[in-house]
């Protein structure tokens, strides 16, 4: 889980739309080299591929 580096809501609300449309950077050490990926949180190309849930309240 990612945590926001920001107390600040517009801050964090920008932070999590960017994570949304652009990605999460993620990096890997493979064979002793940093290998850069990114992880799309959203699937555009495909929206099929993506499950989407809508809720009024939820309980936990």
């Amino acid at each position: 889980m990612r945590t926001f580096e920001t107390n600040d809501v517009c801050t964090n609300n920008r932070l999590l739309h960017r994570y949304l449309t652009d990605g999460v950077e993620s990096i890997d050490f493979i064979d002793g080299k940093t290998v850069y990926h990114t992880v799309k949180l959203i699937y555009y190309d495909n929206i099929e591929n993506n499950e989407f849930l809508v809720v009024n309240q939820l309980e936990i």
